[in-house]
């Protein structure tokens, strides 16, 4: 569970239910209109605004999320690999065989 608060209220103002695991790892993207959450097994993409799962990065144990400077890369880590997804491929970015299920409105 992920659970965002309002910096100047401290109300809470969603809560992103969908990991099936411990949530380890969270990052804001740079234009704030996504969220990545990185758990054991899944790192997970979201709406930042309505709350909405927007796709599901199969992976290992994700410790670290992060976004590139222009939003258009994510990057998961476990501290001994780190794994790359990208809009426009099907793919990890790095080659590897972990499937990635998006719509390409996902990731604009």
């Amino acid at each position: 569970t992920v659970r965002i608060w309002d910096a100047e209220t401290g109300d809470e103002v969603m809560t992103l239910f969908g990991h099936n695991k411990n949530v380890e790892a969270l990052a804001l993207s740079p234009d704030g209109k996504r969220i990545v959450s990185g758990s054991f097994i899944t790192a997970k993409l979201w709406d930042a605004n309505t709350g909405t799962e927007l796709m599901t990065l199969p992976s290992n144990d994700v410790l670290a999320v992060a976004f590139s400077p222009d939003g258009r890369t994510i990057a998961g880590g476990d501290g001994n690999d780190v794994i790359l997804w990208e809009s426009g491929s099907r793919q990890a970015k790095n080659g590897s065989d972990q499937r990635v299920e998006y719509t390409q409105e996902a990731m604009n």
